[in-house]
């Protein structure tokens, strides 16, 4: 299945359309704001062509996926995931386990900077939840086991796609 990354085209459209003025040290929401004409578009693109796609990033706003299962209705799923419970220190840890991954970002930050990113996804996850919750959309929280909930939202997502 094809894949759009977000964070890929953001950072694309940041260097070869400075026009759109995308400020790509922003939080989600802003950035998400900043680039949903763009998004919506290839959705509507890929509503009307009845081919599968994915598309990740955390600037997809529940409001905007709202609108696209509104506009696609069944052709159209989704699934937001977050960190709502885990312990800031923790989520710290994890990320600092994980470093020197292809395209880790927060390799070279200093730990009070990644503290910081930690603290965020976790006010954003709980944020995003409740907006979920709200709109009924699909929220897993993978703050305990990751692995599984990996799982849990690619059977969500993919489950009976043709």
């Amino acid at each position: 299945m094809p894949v759009l990354s977000l964070d890929t085209l953001m950072m694309a459209l940041h260097h070869s359309v400075p026009s759109l003025e995308i400020d790509i040290r922003a939080e989600p929401p802003v950035i998400g704001e900043t680039m949903w004409p763009i998004i919506r578009a290839f959705a509507e693109c890929v509503l009307g062509s009845e081919t599968d796609h994915l598309i990740d990033g955390d600037m997809l706003q529940t409001s905007q996926v709202a609108s696209l299962h509104a506009a696609g209705g069944d052709q159209v799923r989704s699934c937001f995931m977050g960190y709502q419970h885990i312990d800031p220190q923790q989520k710290f840890a994890d990320i600092r386990q994980h470093a020197g991954l292809p395209n880790d970002w927060l390799s070279d930050s200093s730990d009070e900077h990644v503290l910081e990113v930690a603290e965020f996804g976790i006010r954003y996850s709980q944020s995003q939840k409740v907006q979920c919750d709200q709109l009924g959309l699909k929220h897993i929280d993978c703050s305990t086991d990751f692995e599984r909930s990996i799982e849990e939202a690619a059977a969500h997502l993919v489950g009976s796609i043709h």
